[in-house]
């Protein structure tokens, strides 16, 4: 026994489950397609027992090839522009899922020669340049608490808050698999964030003066640590200020 009302949704699923040699009548996709769907997680079964053969939902696949059709444009058979999902997937290296994800993304055109999902496909070109960036140099990324720490901001979340309040730029990604996002200091980022503020072990190491030293000449000239409506973002100090008491502090030297 249970209750009806607490699984009225997996009740209202039943009907539209089916086996998988449905699901390629009906979604027009080849034996390997549909393996491959079900191998990167695209297709998924509503129970894990695999002796149950009315395990795989219709809607679910119905779903995804709608999904790519409606941004699908009419191609020839005959235009050797364009070539299969596998064979696109095979040629540049690159998951069925990566690939589908990056069409649902805008970020690669889809044409279509019917309405099934085997008359689907992709043009080379953009494989070929996606493939061409993916291995190109990537620019370097370092966390963006690491980089506080490298400045001297130790302190647990008052970088990131920083970044926040919209101070200083950074660079936002999530994980492709759990969709965490992340942030990062890109080379473009650390200039920016240069170029705006100090910490007393960047002067030290733009400088050569003691730690010290440093403080008296910020503290004598009434450099203020930088903290906006009294946000607290550690010692961190505007370039500007600090570097014209620096100047001051040495012009009185005899």
């Amino acid at each position: 026994m249970f209750s009806a009302a607490e699984h009225a949704a997996l009740l209202a699923e039943i009907p539209t489950l089916v086996s998988l040699r449905t699901i390629r009548r009906e979604i027009g996709a080849s034996r390997t397609e549909v393996e491959r769907l079900v191998m990167e997680g695209c297709l998924t079964p509503r129970c894990r027992c695999e002796t149950v053969r009315l395990r795989w939902s219709l809607t679910q696949a119905k779903d995804l090839l709608s999904g790519l059709q409606c941004r699908a444009v009419p191609v020839e058979a005959e235009d050797p522009a364009w070539e299969t999902l596998l064979s696109a997937s095979h040629r540049s290296r690159q998951s069925l899922s990566a690939l589908l994800a990056a069409v649902r993304a805008g970020e690669l055109p889809i044409g279509t020669l019917g309405p099934g999902f085997s008359d689907l496909r992709l043009r080379k070109v953009e494989i070929d340049a996606r493939v061409a960036a993916a291995s190109a140099p990537q620019e370097p990324l370092i966390p963006a608490t690491a980089f506080g720490i490298s400045v001297g901001i130790k302190d647990k979340g008052r970088f990131r808050a920083l970044i926040e309040a919209g101070q200083t730029p950074a660079t936002r990604l999530r994980h492709p698999k759990t969709g965490i996002e992340n942030i990062y200091m890109t080379e473009a980022d650390i200039a920016a964030f240069h170029r705006r503020f100090v910490t007393i072990p960047t002067l030290v190491a733009e400088t050569g003066r003691p730690i010290p030293e440093l403080r008296a000449a910020l503290k004598r000239a009434g450099v203020m640590v930088f903290a906006p409506e009294g946000q607290d973002f550690g010692r961190l100090f505007l370039r500007d200020a600090a570097e014209a008491a620096l100047r001051r502090k040495r012009t009185r030297k005899p």
